[in-house]
C-alpha cells in the first residue's frame, strides 16, 4: 500500500488512497496506463485546510519519452476529472512537468508550481532541469506565509544531487 510520513510529527500518517491505473513496484507508485484517468487521490486532504508551516516533497521519474510539449500533472487539488464539477476548478495547488526535448544529450523538463491563497493571490514558480531517462527528480515545496520550491535531479538511484534549480 501507499504510505505517507510526516517529518514534522515524526509519524506515519494513516491516509487512505484511491489510485486507479497505479501499481506499486519496489515501493514506487507506477502509473501503468499513463492517461488522464490515472491518479493517486489522498482522502486525508479532503475538506482539510492546510495550515502553515507546510511542506510537501515529491520524488518522481519519467521512464518513457513523451512528445515534446507533453505535460504531466504531478500534484493538484482538483479532485475530480468531471468537467461539470466546479469544485477546485481551477485548482489552488498545481504542479506540472512539461517535456521540452533533448538539449546537449539530456532530456529537458520545465516544472511549474502554482499556489493560490485564501485571499485569491496566486504565486507561481518555474524551474528547468535536465537529466537522463532513468534519473529521479525531487521537488521540495514549503509554505510559511510565502512559498518556496526547489527542483533537484537526484540521479539514477534517487539519492545523489546532480543538478538543482
Amino acid at each position: 500500500p501507499l504510505r505517507t510520513f510526516s517529518d514534522k510529527i515524526n509519524v506515519e500518517l494513516r491516509h487512505f488512497f484511491l489510485n486507479p491505473g497505479v501499481s506499486l513496484s519496489n515501493n514506487e507508485a507506477v502509473f501503468v496506463n499513463g492517461n488522464s484517468g490515472t491518479y493517486i487521490y489522498d482522502y486525508f486532504f479532503n475538506d482539510n485546510i492546510l495550515r502553515t508551516p507546510f511542506a510537501i516533497t515529491v520524488l518522481f521519474r519519467v521512464d518513457t519519452t513523451p512528445n515534446i510539449g507533453d505535460s504531466i500533472t504531478l500534484l493538484s487539488n482538483e479532485f475530480t476529472l468531471d468537467p461539470n464539477n466546479p469544485l477546485c476548478d481551477p485548482p489552488t495547488v498545481n504542479w506540472v512537468v512539461r517535456y521540452d526535448g533533448i538539449s546537449n544529450g539530456l532530456r529537458t523538463w520545465t516544472v511549474t508550481i502554482s499556489a493560490t491563497g485564501i485571499n485569491g493571490a496566486t504565486a507561481t514558480s518555474t524551474g528547468v532541469t535536465t537529466g537522463d531517462v532513468q534519473d529521479y527528480f525531487q521537488i521540495n515545496f514549503q509554505f510559511s506565509g510565502t512559498f518556496s520550491a526547489t527542483l533537484i535531479n537526484r540521479g539514477q538511484n534517487g539519492i545523489s544531487t546532480l543538478r538543482s534549480s
